[in-house]
């Protein structure tokens, strides 16, 4: 479920950069671009790992506690 909420959440960057690169005066160049293309999604992964991370590390945790 993270994974997919992350592809979502790029997903509508994409294509609201995407509506902003129509209307912008120099093809690409629109202010969002880089934000939306690159920055929010890069933010995402990031804290997508982070969050892995900790979940797995609450596991473990949990597993030793069973086995103690």
């Amino acid at each position: 479920m993270l994974r997919a909420g992350v592809n979502v959440v790029m997903a509508i960057c994409h294509l609201i950069a995407g509506a902003l690169a129509a209307t912008a005066v120099l093809p690409g160049r629109h202010p969002g671009n880089f934000v939306l293309n690159w920055a929010i999604p890069v933010l995402l992964i990031l804290w997508a790992i982070r969050q892995t991370r900790r979940m797995a590390d609450t596991d473990r945790e949990d597993e030793q506690i069973r086995h103690e």
